[in-house]
């Protein structure tokens, strides 16, 4: 851990005096104290009081600190410092780095090259004769890699003594403080060289891949696949690999279920062609296991493994896999698997999703409750629009009934998702088929107000892929549902999102003319509930409304002043507002119009 330093004792706190602790004193003060809340609360602030301070201040004062408490009695206390740490180590890093850590390229870092036999520490030359001397790879950690004394002190001192903190807390007897400990070396590991984090970070973690304990070895997983990105694709194929394939092959169940969780960012890491050589095998075999919860961990991973692969092997191997889960003899994994379904259809091609795989996802809403639970259909609703994306238009008939069930669900958060994507879903079917979508829009605009915001806050997008021809049968119902929104308040936010776009429609007098009450109730609510920033934003939306009325130069103008004075009787700051914001558009306006129809 190096030498360490006696901390000074803070003075302590006088409620009569004048002159408060310092927040360095207070840390001080508390850090040791008898209360866990008060060593809580001086572990949390010892990040922002780095600010000020230099790289050796952090060292020498704040270190010691969090060294101390990552030993605290309080598995609440040992999480904060590992998040503390992390930030200490951000500064001390970013503040002495003399150049970026290298990015991970195909050659290896230094400290996992490969060793030739040498019988003494003077470096070999290399002979043509020991060509059938084919030594073993390395551990990673066995050569030295970069020189710490030749680090800037601030890294040096992320490498020496706050890694090792991770690393005991990694053994914490707490999940909690085990699993804080984890992300917090990976956070670190992205600052570091690369030699650093082979040397120092991913040596432990094979270790641990291999301990005698259990929770060591489940602890050790997640940790390989987070740091596969950072470690690069040779080292990872060279020293993962092989631990993937041992470790999913390991007497705890517990060992083989993390295993089957976490394989996406390898499998990326490495790439398609050996992932399908190499890793699918050992999915395949996890995907059999006997235990369900190996096995839904492998439906939780899928989607990425599938990302992870060439087209043709997704086809070949993964969506016969996902029909074996889907009528697998574990609810919990049925569960899992019709959870993930649209995202997993998300990642394949058109060839591929033939009607028989398409028909597990249109039968959601209609699967009992025996097979799966109720809350599958808000996963299906919430991908839906990746599904047809993925489909695309012409096979949005093989989805309408699915979208229109779904629409009528019974719980409300299932309409919720599908009320805030229902212009995406207009997007990608195009106005040719997109009247199948008024009739939801108006379903949704009379619902919960939590629904139909959805809706109304992207009005102007939906509108835009809608066929002009449904305008008078379109916008009848949305003006009355619209306007009973400015009760809740919700009117305004959606008001603003999306009047802004009705420029981009395709300018149509029943389009302004409906549209155009819905500025004028809001603002005259809000005159008479005297809600000024209501009111203001009324005024906003009347003037970025002008330039449509302008466009089609109908009477709406006309029509619109003698409103205006009206509502300046009972309020002048209206008015001024109205005038603020038109006069920023009067590019727009007729000018001879403008003044004609204003007193």
């Amino acid at each position: 851990m190096g030498e360490q330093l006696t901390l000074p004792h803070a003075p302590t706190p006088d409620a009569s005096s004048p002159h408060p602790l310092s927040p360095l004193d207070t840390i001080y003060h508390f850090y040791k104290s008898d209360v866990p809340l008060q060593r809580l609360v001086a572990v949390r602030h010892v990040a922002n009081v780095a600010e000020s301070m230099t790289s050796r201040e952090i060292i020498d004062r704040l270190l010691p600190v969090l060294e101390e408490r990552a030993n605290d009695d309080e598995p609440v206390v040992r999480q904060v410092v590992c998040d503390q740490l992390v930030q200490l180590s951000v500064v001390l890093v970013r503040r002495n780095k003399v150049s970026p850590p290298p990015t991970p390229q195909s050659s290896s870092p230094a400290s996992l090259t490969t060793p030739t036999e040498n019988t003494d520490d003077s470096p070999s030359e290399s002979n043509d004769d020991d060509d059938d001397n084919d030594p073993t790879p390395s551990r990673p950690g066995e050569h030295e890699g970069s020189n710490i004394d030749e680090k800037p002190p601030g890294y040096a001192a992320v490498i020496t003594r706050v890694l090792p903190v991770f690393r005991d807390r990694l053994m914490d007897k707490a999940p909690d403080v085990r699993q804080k400990a984890g992300e917090s070396i990976v956070s670190v590991s992205r600052i570091l060289d690369l030699d650093d984090v082979a040397k120092h970070v991913l040596t432990q973690v094979l270790l641990m891949a291999h301990d005698d304990s259990e929770d060591c070895r489940v602890t050790a997983v997640p940790l390989m696949d987070e740091l596969a990105p950072i470690i690069g694709v040779d080292v990872c194929r060279m020293f993962l690999v092989q631990d993937v394939i041992a470790l999913s092959e390991d007497p705890s169940y517990h060992v083989r279920k993390s295993m089957a969780q976490h394989l996406g960012n390898i499998c990326t890491t490495v790439g398609p062609h050996y992932t399908a050589e190499r890793i699918l095998p050992v999915f395949l075999k996890l995907a059999r296991d006997s235990v369900w919860s190996v096995r839904k961990g492998c439906v939780e991973s899928i989607v990425h493994v599938s990302d992870a692969l060439d087209p043709p092997k997704r086809g070949e191997v993964l969506v016969p896999l996902f029909q074996s889960f889907a009528k697998d003899h574990s609810k919990w994994v049925r569960n899992g698997a019709f959870e993930s379904l649209g995202r997993f259809i998300a990642t394949l091609d058109s060839a591929i999703m033939v009607p028989d795989f398409l028909s597990l996802y249109t039968s959601i809403p209609d699967l009992p409750s025996s097979v799966v639970d109720s809350e599958v259909a808000f996963h299906c609703a919430f991908s839906f629009p990746a599904v047809l994306l993925t489909l695309g238009h012409d096979r949005w008939p093989e989805l309408a009934e699915l979208h229109r069930t779904l629409s009528k669900h019974s719980k409300f958060k299932v309409r919720k998702t599908l009320s805030f994507s229902l212009h995406e879903v207009a997007k990608i079917i195009g106005e040719d088929q997109s009247s199948d979508l008024v009739d939801i829009a108006h379903l949704f605009l009379k619902d919960l107000d939590e629904v139909r915001t959805g809706t109304a806050s992207h009005l102007a997008d939906f509108w835009r892929f809608c066929p002009g021809i449904h305008a008078p049968i379109f916008l009848a119902p949305c003006g009355n549902s619209i306007v009973s929104l400015t009760k809740t308040g919700a009117f305004v936010r959606c008001s603003l999102r999306s009047f802004p776009n009705f420029q981009l429609c395709s300018p149509s007098k029943i389009l302004l003319n409906a549209f155009f009450q819905w500025p004028l109730i809001s603002a005259k609510i809000a005159l008479m509930q005297f809600e000024w920033p209501q009111c203001h934003q009324s005024a906003f939306l009347f003037a970025a409304f002008v330039p449509s009325l302008h466009k089609l130069q109908t009477n709406s103008m006309r029509e619109f002043f003698p409103f205006q004075r009206r509502l300046r009787t009972k309020s002048v700051n209206f008015t001024s507002l109205f005038v603020k914001h038109c006069s920023k558009r009067l590019d727009w306006i007729r000018l001879q119009l403008f003044f004609a129809a204003t007193p």
